[in-house]
């Protein structure tokens, strides 16, 4: 288990990752519309995807190497398949959380007068200059 200072550092790198991700995802990608012109990557989604996937493989690698330093045992599974299993974890809990997400803002869209009653609440309760987080 990663302690102290070092787990600070290990979040904060992966929480800035993840970001990246995330922006990254929730671009709309004009070659999922035109399929025939993706090779020429205009937005630049592909190029900076496979930067982030760069930084997130050495960013798992550290962490898995600095752990297995700890270990005694030795493990009989593969680093890419450490490393497969942390990143179905992350993706099968921040799946769940954006579809929830996706599906509650799309069911707001379609009654706004619900709509009016989130903001009045989200509103009184947190105020207009705070950000929900």
């Amino acid at each position: 288990e990663i302690q102290g200072e070092q787990r600070t550092i290990v979040e904060s790198q992966f929480k800035k990752i993840f970001a990246e991700i995330m922006v990254f995802l929730g671009k709309p990608n004009i070659s999922d519309i035109f399929p025939s012109i993706a090779w020429f990557d205009i937005q630049g989604i592909e190029r900076g995807m496979k930067k982030i996937r760069q930084s997130f493989n050495e960013f798992l690698d550290s962490v898995i190497e600095e752990r297995m330093k700890k270990e005694t045992e030795p493990s009989s599974l593969t680093m890419n398949q450490i490393k497969g299993i942390l990143v179905n974890i992350v993706v099968a809990g921040t799946e769940t959380t954006s579809g929830s997400t996706e599906w509650a803002m799309s069911e707001l869209m379609q009654h706004p007068e619900i709509m009016e009653k989130v903001k009045k609440e989200l509103n009184d309760v947190i105020g207009v200059n705070s950000t929900v987080e």
